[in-house]
Order: structure tokens, then sequence, then C-alpha cells
């Protein structure tokens, strides 16, 4: 889904994906990312930027637990 909306974006912004379950991806733009002490990771896709840049940026957000307090307060937010 984010290839396609980098393309209806005409490849202008990049486009970052987390998500909880791991999806098929190529492995050149997934990561696998583990926060706080939790055992299972998050996973991370990037098109129009080079994933390992994102990374470490994913790791030191907000939050002690596995998701970030950001992305936690948006999935809510999104629900309504």
């Amino acid at each position: 889904m984010g290839n396609y909306l980098y393309e209806a974006l005409e490849q202008k912004y990049p486009v970052i994906g987390i998500a909880k379950n791991e999806f098929n991806s190529p492995d050149f733009m997934r990561r696998s990312i583990y926060r706080g002490e939790s055992r299972t990771p998050l996973f991370l896709t990037a098109i129009g930027i080079d994933v390992d840049e994102i990374k470490p940026k994913v790791e030191g957000m907000h939050g002690a637990f596995r998701i970030p307090s950001l992305l936690k307060k948006l999935d809510q937010l999104t629900r309504i």
C-alpha cells in the first residue's frame, strides 16, 4: 500500500510504514525493531528514503514500550 501512495504522490514524499504484524516486502526495504523490553518486533518499511536512516529515529521515539507513544495515540484517534 505504501508503494501505491508513494506513486500517487508522484514520488515527491517518502512513505514510512510501521506495523505490528509482519507482512511481505523486499528485505532491502524492511527492518525489525525491538523497543523497550519487548521480545516482539515492530516492522519498519520505507520507500523514497533509506530505511536504515529511519530505523534509529523510530527506535528513539518516546515511550517505554513496544509501540511508541505517538503511534499508540494516533492508532487510538483513527479508530474513533
